[in-house]
């Protein structure tokens, strides 16, 4: 549709125009579309710098939430339930800044930190289920399972 559109305006356009004008015309035309795609490729592709506290996977903004011990962050997620997908904070972890992002669960911890064994038997006194993982202490102002890491660490 959008062709015939264009082919319509340069019949329309040029229809009492000699053949070589004409040529000379749509070689012009052309120019000028090619310019205009280089111009609008080169400012869709500039990236914007990523603010300090998210970090970019493929399209995916991970939320930093604590970086004291080990980074822990977050995203909202549509996550399957029994009917339905609802959306969902999902949280994960890295050993350090620039290793790849595992999920949070005990067993992802305990195999991450498999090493420290103070870290991960605390984790087995501590926490029963995944889900207590992402418990918060107002009053140290961190999360529980951070502050388990730098116990086990001093």
């Amino acid at each position: 549709m959008k062709h015939a559109f264009v082919f319509l305006f340069f019949a329309t356009a040029f229809c009492c125009v000699r053949p070589y004008t004409l040529k000379v015309k749509l070689f012009m035309r052309k120019i000028q579309f090619m310019t205009m795609i280089v111009l609008l490729s080169s400012f869709t592709m500039q990236r914007t710098p990523t603010p300090a506290g998210i970090r970019l996977i493929g399209k995916h903004r991970y939320t930093l939430l604590d970086s004291t011990g080990f980074p822990l962050y977050s995203i909202n997620k549509l996550v399957q339930g029994e009917k339905i997908a609802r959306p969902q904070t999902v949280y994960y972890f890295s050993v350090d800044a620039q290793s790849p992002l595992q999920e949070l669960t005990l067993h992802n911890l305990e195999t991450a930190f498999a090493a420290n064994s103070r870290f991960r038997y605390a984790l087995e006194a501590q926490f029963h289920s995944d889900k207590a993982l992402t418990a918060y202490d107002p009053y140290l102002k961190m999360y529980k399972v951070e502050y388990l890491f730098q116990q086990a660490n001093h």
